[in-house]
């Protein structure tokens, strides 16, 4: 059912169309509408307005009356919440200014009450029944004026509840991409910091001093280094045996060559006139514990 196209006839109203019916009770209705339509308990068993009807679909879209027990829609709301609550005569307007609803024929509902418009709703004819069954079924109808002014009142609260809306699925859209600028702004600037970066470190290698071109890069020491030291703990790495290196020496010898290469050690630390002396034992040193502990770990080999 367009809701656009809805009220065509509210000049001429047709059927039931500007009718106050009952909307039948729960246990009235068949089983396949409760579920289908599924609407608030709260609903049933009150008097409705019908909106519109379509013969198509058998199908009404109604709003509800209440009647507060015999109290004023102004002793129970704000001004701001009275506008949603239509007086039917002879029930007064809460407050000067809204409008006065009144039936055909000077009629009187049995107890005086309000069309609600917050809500529209849905429903299968079937579900309604006639207000009062010694009357006709459209025997408690509006006038067109006032039909007119309940279908204004529903379609401007209709387009502002769609234009807030709109303008909230616009605020949404908004804040989602200004969400998605400042994390792309955030992903330039953390890009740009590391290419800085990766810029500084490239040109601090390229400052460094290139290494003597007479030593090994795993033998250059730093002059600034104290020739002094204490011995590095010794890796249990196995290193690779340079060629020309006798390895098929057997453990005896390989421990006297230890032996004395910590003597030679102890006298190059104390020794004044070299001052690489130290460091050139040391490492001869640790080179022979490597060979040391690697015929431990297996016997043949070197031999």
């Amino acid at each position: 059912m367009s809701r656009q196209s809805r009220h065509s006839s509210i000049l001429t109203p047709q059927g039931l169309e500007g009718c106050i019916l009952f909307l039948k009770r729960i246990a009235n209705i068949h089983s396949y509408y409760l579920e289908k339509y599924d609407l608030e308990p709260s609903v049933f068993w009150h008097p409705v307005l019908v909106l519109q009807t379509d013969e198509a679909t058998s199908e009404a879209t109604i709003c509800t009356l209440t009647t507060f027990n015999g109290r004023n829609a102004e002793d129970r709301f704000l001004s701001s919440e009275c506008h949603l609550y239509l007086a039917v005569w002879p029930k007064h307007p809460p407050f000067d200014g809204q409008p006065q609803l009144n039936l055909q024929g000077n009629a009187t509902l049995r107890r005086l009450g309000y069309i609600s418009i917050r809500r529209e709703h849905l429903v299968h004819q079937s579900m309604l029944q006639h207000y009062d069954w010694d009357e006709p079924m459209n025997y408690y109808r509006l006038t067109q004026k006032s039909f007119a002014v309940v279908v204004a009142k529903l379609d401007s609260i209709y387009h502002l509840t769609r234009l807030a809306k709109l303008n909230a699925e616009e605020f949404a859209r908004k804040v989602a991409k200004s969400r998605e600028k400042e994390s792309a702004a955030k992903v330039a600037k953390l890009t740009a910091e590391a290419r800085k970066l990766v810029a500084e470190e490239r040109r601090l290698i390229a400052d460094t001093s290139p290494l003597p071109p007479s030593q090994p890069r795993s033998d250059y020491q730093p002059e600034s280094a104290d020739p002094r030291a204490p011995v590095t703990a010794t890796t249990t790495k196995a290193i690779r045996v340079e060629p020309g290196t006798h390895a098929s020496f057997g453990k005896t010898k390989l421990l006297v060559v230890v032996v004395l290469l910590a003597a030679l050690q102890i006298w190059a630390r104390s020794s004044v006139i070299l001052p690489w002396g130290e460091w050139y034992v040391r490492r001869y040193f640790e080179t022979l514990m490597q060979i040391w502990a690697r015929r431990t770990v297996d016997p043949t080999w070197g031999e």
